[in-house]
């Protein structure tokens, strides 16, 4: 061989070599891998509250509205489900009142006792009364809100992209106790225990449970991402995924891990998963930034069905009626059936879904991030209908009325009687 053909034959092979390197290099850089998880003792960066104040004692005689659904947190209860399928009620038929709050409205209220709880972007708590729209309490709480007020007998706990973790008095919204995390909490808390602690969430990747009248940290797990949807609770379980494509189940009582799944988009990439994990039916349900949709055994963890959507999935899904309702970001809403996973009928939207839909008696009401809403038949997928405004997630419902959470305002409708 031509010693110039064996010297350019020797070039190329190192220049090979070398890119190959850093090909692995790169790789080894790139890939994306979970922070390790496990139970957090040290708690660095997290500052708790060295006092709590009581919540204002109430005297004299109370008149207390009729009885109503209760929705104590962000998807109606610890399960996150979004179902208010067991509500009489159907279409929207009269518009009843406003709350204009000036500032997107990302979440819907929380409820109970007659009085409607919700945070906007501005950092602003209000309490309003469910019947007439009235304002009963309005206080700066923080600098922007992206999640739903957890309700307990005397207090409201909210999360805040400030970092704190803070207990209002239910009464006046006065400040009882702040917990500051070492990261933004966009997730709404939920009360556990028989109101004993509060179970919540911080995008510095921890879970943790709360000791409800102090503040103070009874365990902390620390996952290995940014957790983004709100912690389930059910059967002394505690569930939540992150941005690192984790979801795990913890026990209640001790913070200790039960089980763990990990997800990937290929060998280089991670999943990332915004979405909330509900329960129902002994199935943890949840969708993904790549644009699938998991059920898992609550359990055990293992896998029951998937189906790819196609499209990213930011949405929550809500349970209800045994179907699974998930929206995308390419406008559509798909229907499952919750056992076997089979999708049941799709519908269209003007728009992105990013926010969960929400199951309001035989109605499932989805909002876009243009600022539409459409309500659709639960069996079938039929629009039955719709109004051009709101943004992410819908509302909630009582016994009597429906409350859209339309951009900055809060809307009430009397509904149809089914």
């Amino acid at each position: 061989m031509d010693p110039r053909q064996r010297k350019r034959i020797t070039v190329i092979g190192i220049i090979i070599g070398v890119l190959l390197a850093c090909v692995v290099v790169a790789v080894a850089f790139v890939r994306q891998e979970p922070a390790r998880s496990g139970p957090d003792s040290k708690l660095a960066g997290v500052r708790e509250p060295r006092d709590a104040k009581a919540p204002r004692a109430v005297t004299g005689t109370r008149t207390r509205p009729k009885p109503q659904r209760c929705a104590y947190t962000y998807g109606g209860g610890p399960e996150r489900t979004s179902d208010y399928s067991d509500v009489r009620l159907g279409r929207p038929a009269s518009h009843l009142w406003n709350v204009r709050t000036r500032a997107l409205i990302e979440f819907p209220p929380s409820t109970c006792d007659g009085v409607l709880y919700f945070n906007n972007a501005k950092g602003f708590t209000y309490a309003v009364r469910a019947e007439t729209g009235d304002i009963v309490w309005k206080r700066k709480t923080g600098t922007v809100f992206d999640s739903t007020p957890a309700i307990s007998k005397q207090r409201l706990v909210i999360g805040g992209v400030d970092g704190n973790i803070t207990a209002l008095d239910r009464s006046n919204g006065a400040t009882l106790w702040k917990l500051r995390m070492d990261g933004p909490v966009e997730s709404s808390p939920v009360v556990v225990n028989n109101e004993r602690d509060v179970v919540a969430a911080s995008l510095d990747g921890r879970v943790l449970s709360i000791n409800l009248q102090q503040g103070t940290i009874n365990w902390a797990y620390r996952t290995g991402g940014d957790i983004k949807g709100s912690p389930v609770v059910v059967n002394n379980t505690v569930y939540t995924a992150n941005y690192a494509g984790e979801i795990v189940a913890i026990g209640l009582a001790d913070g200790r891990l039960k089980w763990r799944k990990a997800y990937r988009l290929d060998p280089i990439r991670t999943e990332r998963i915004y979405s909330s994990t509900p329960v129902a039916d002994g199935k943890v349900v949840f969708g993904t930034v790549g644009g699938y949709v998991y059920a898992l055994d609550a359990a055990t963890g293992t896998e029951r069905w998937k189906d790819r959507i196609g499209s990213y999935v930011y949405s929550t899904p809500a349970i209800a009626k045994g179907k699974v309702f998930v929206g995308d970001f390419a406008g559509r809403v798909h229907a499952y059936a919750l056992n076997s996973g089979r999708e049941q009928w799709t519908a269209s939207m003007p728009g992105a879904i990013s926010g969960s839909p929400v199951v309001i008696g035989d109605l499932v009401y989805v909002s876009t991030i243009k600022g539409s809403t459409s309500a659709f038949d639960v069996q079938n997928g039929r629009r039955i209908w719709t109004l051009p405004r709101g943004k992410y997630v819908p509302g909630i419902a009582d016994n009597e009325r429906i409350y859209l959470s339309l951009n900055g305002m809060l809307s009430a409708y009397s509904a149809a009687r089914r």
